[in-house]
């Protein structure tokens, strides 16, 4: 490891510490799913290494559609519906089909583009393994911004309800992050107070607003940062 290296390793050892706090006063540890619990895989984008697997996904289809670049995002991610849909506003089951009428999809190819939704993200096994030592010593909760199926996806996809005690979807509570009232509600499953709890996300504003309830927050945007979270903990 360089000089460079480790002065940045060390950085961000103080920063987790200071983020944390007093670790004897943590009793919980809340994850975002997406982006934290489940890191970003290339799949069948494998060979495109230097882009982010959901732009490289949105870059497929719209080549397959015949769409402008960006069009995609627009059209799909960037839609009202699909706030709504996050938010609980609307159940999946409500959205999905709306997003095959805005693109012209067969139910075939709407199933595809469903399993390309998940092909690029995955549940790396020393992440799990980290995951599984934190319990008993600390309750672990899930807090994500997702549809309202997600539970039952995480689920059967990578067995996420075996990592967790319980899992809070903003497409079931009809609140989604950074709604300080998501964090309140989580508070309440987890019976603790907020300074006992620890809450990691790779959405900065989502840490603040956890912060801003008195919940301890860390911001983590990489596999390497949330296994150095994960063994800070043990």
């Amino acid at each position: 490891m360089s000089e460079s290296q480790q002065a940045g390793s060390a950085a961000d050892l103080a920063q987790l510490q200071e983020d944390v706090g007093e670790l004897s006063a943590i009793r919980a540890v809340a994850l975002d799913i997406g982006g934290v619990m489940l890191s970003w895989a290339y799949g069948k984008y494998r060979r495109h290494y230097s882009d982010w697997p959901p732009a490289l996904m949105d870059a497929a289809w719209e080549k397959r559609l015949g769409l402008e670049p960006g069009e995609f995002a627009r059209r799909v991610w960037a839609a009202p519906s699909h706030a709504q849909a996050t938010a609980g506003v609307i159940p999946f089951e409500e959205y999905w089909p709306g997003v095959a009428e805005e693109l012209g999809l067969t139910s075939e190819a709407l199933a595809e583009l469903w399993e390309d939704y998940w092909v690029i993200s995955r549940l790396d096994p020393d992440i799990e393994a980290a995951l599984r030592e934190l319990r008993p010593r600390y309750r672990v909760a899930a807090l994500s911004n997702a549809f309202s199926n997600a539970r039952a996806e995480v689920t059967r996809r990578f067995g996420l309800d075996q990592l967790v005690d319980l899992m809070v979807i903003s497409g079931e509570v009809g609140l989604a992050k950074p709604d300080p009232r998501i964090y309140q509600l989580l508070l309440s499953e987890l019976e603790m107070q907020a300074h006992e709890v620890l809450f990691v996300d790779d959405v900065e504003v989502n840490v603040a607003a956890a912060r801003s309830v008195g919940m301890r927050a860390t911001l983590s945007t990489s596999e390497s940062s949330f296994l150095r979270v994960l063994d800070y903990l043990r």
